[in-house]
């Protein structure tokens, strides 16, 4: 979503290490205590990533980063920057989803909490992977989108998502 005083609202979800790591959480559900979610305005992705550099404990890895949330309000004026400047960063995987909601990505981070998974990563990665079984959604990488925004013969599609509270 667009920012009030910046180009850009980017949202970013981290883990609790001591939560989810091997002595953390007891029981295996998951709170929404798990993790924290926080948005940054900045005027571009790296801008952002810098800022959160800044004011967290621990520099932010992006190496972990399962899914790229982007708003419909934001893909509606393309996405092609920043894939680019997500592709070109070393720490983001190939493998990363990314997922275009209805809501901004704050709301779909928020909304989107598993009671089944305590770790957040790997729930991010099983709707992903189930894919393969349900047919229901589509495993969509960054990389299968820079590819396609590349390409002269395709079209870049992403998986377009919406959350509702039940």
């Amino acid at each position: 979503m667009f920012g009030e005083t910046s180009d850009l609202k980017v949202s970013f979800q981290f883990s609790i290490p001591s939560k989810n790591g091997s002595g953390g959480s007891s029981g295996g559900s998951s709170d929404s205590s798990d993790t924290v979610i926080d948005t940054i305005e900045a005027p571009s992705i790296e801008s952002a990533i810098s800022l959160a550099n800044g004011f967290i404990s621990k520099k932010l890895n992006l190496s972990h980063c399962k899914v790229l949330v982007i708003s419909e309000e934001v893909a509606a004026f393309g996405i092609s920057d920043i894939i680019y400047t997500l592709i070109n960063n070393v720490e983001i995987r190939p493998d990363c989803n990314v997922i275009i909601s209805r809501s901004t990505a704050y709301a779909f981070l928020s909304d989107s909490q598993s009671k089944l998974e305590s770790i957040t990563a790997k729930y991010y990665e099983i709707i992903a992977a189930s894919s393969k079984n349900t047919g229901y959604t589509a495993n969509l990488t960054i990389s299968d989108i820079f590819n396609r925004i590349s390409d002269t013969y395709g079209e870049p599609c992403a998986i377009l998502r919406v959350c509702y509270l039940f």
